[in-house]
């Protein structure tokens, strides 16, 4: 974690930092619906992080919980509590501003009162029950001094997985196609015959992946969560299923890859007596998608694995190809079923 300093991204996300004996206190949101300020360690909890908005038009800024959409808000008077609420921009007790100091500890003043401060009750002790208020200035005290620490969350291993059940393939008109002929002249029985054929379809292949949990969208929208999408599938012949590795990407990302792929197919081809068939590798645009379930680890402030997200969406991967052998008869052009064997088709694909 980092110190706030001007010219930040204005989503970064902060844990508000006591000075109270060089602790690791934070401010932190406790209980349910009836939510108030203590302070705790700092374990980077989801009622810890904050976002700095600023309003230009006051020289101030809101501190708001992303998770519970909430922002603090001053008391109305010396000693009140402070409490979270909707942000309201006609309402100034919203508003804060912080006097920086030696090594940015400085007081939290709200702008309705600037000799207000964001407080810690009492002399001390302090402990998890100590509650937060507002109070008049008190010369630099620790209890009154506070620090915006920058915090960049982790991620750890990600489990992922695809409901190969509920995969849907929309398969496109062929758009490439390349043609030999096989003959069998004899007419004492069935021969087998090997044909050779090659394609070069050019395309940009796009996979994105999409978050349709509306409970966990604030991995995506606050953390900028990232999972390794481990198996990214390819639709070969009949429609079958292949994995290779990718990278990891932000959950709605969409990326795409050019190429020009040159695909080669070799299969043999039963041959009935007297017959002559035109044997065709076709290429046709898919379309795929496949509901997957990912499970993100966010890092503790220590390294260990802390909080988990479990993440449900889709995974599409559009504009890539399917590649079919179609076997047809020279004298009258009806397709011959079952005449296909041995079937290998590779692709080499050349980026662009």
């Amino acid at each position: 974690m980092s110190d706030a300093h001007p010219g930040e991204k204005k989503d970064s996300l902060y844990v508000i930092q006591s000075k109270i004996g060089g602790s690791d206190w934070v401010l932190t949101v406790k209980g349910g619906s009836n939510y108030s300020l203590r302070l705790n360690h700092n374990t980077v909890d989801q009622r810890q992080l904050w976002v700095r908005q600023d309003d230009k038009g006051r020289g101030g800024f809101f501190l708001r919980n992303p998770f519970l959409d909430l922002c603090l808000r001053a008391g109305s008077s010396q000693g009140g509590n402070v409490t979270m609420a909707k942000k309201s921009m006609d309402d100034p007790e919203f508003i804060w501003h912080h006097e920086q100091g030696d090594d940015n500890w400085g007081c939290l003043n709200k702008h309705s009162d600037s000799e207000q401060k964001l407080n810690v009750r009492g002399d001390g002790p302090y402990d998890e029950n100590t509650p937060i208020i507002q109070y008049g200035y008190d010369k630099g005290s620790p209890h009154e001094l506070w620090k915006l620490v920058r915090y960049d969350p982790e991620f750890g291993p990600t489990d992922i997985t695809y409901d190969l059940t509920k995969r849907t393939v929309t398969l496109g008109d062929p758009i490439a196609a390349a043609t030999t002929s096989v003959a069998n002249r004899t007419s004492a029985g069935k021969t087998t015959e090997s044909a050779t054929l090659r394609v070069s379809a050019q395309s940009t292949i796009t996979h994105s992946v999409s978050d349709t949990s509306q409970d966990t969208k604030s991995v995506a929208e606050t953390f900028g969560g990232k999972f390794s999408v481990e198996k990214v599938f390819e639709v070969s012949a009949s429609a079958t299923v292949t994995e290779t590795h990718s990278t990891g990407h932000t959950i709605g990302d969409t990326f795409s890859v050019g190429e020009t792929i040159d695909v080669s197919a070799s299969v043999n081809v039963t041959v009935e007596p007297g017959k002559s068939y035109d044997v065709l590798l076709m290429a046709r645009h898919t379309i795929m998608t496949m509901p997957y379930t990912a499970t993100i680890t966010r890092k503790a402030a220590d390294g260990t694995p802390g909080t988990s997200y479990t993440i449900h969406g889709t995974y599409r991967y559009q504009n890539a190809y399917r590649y079919d052998i179609a076997v047809t008869d020279v004298a009258d052009g009806t397709p011959v079923a079952g005449a296909v064997s041995d079937l290998v088709i590779q692709q080499v694909p050349r980026r662009t």
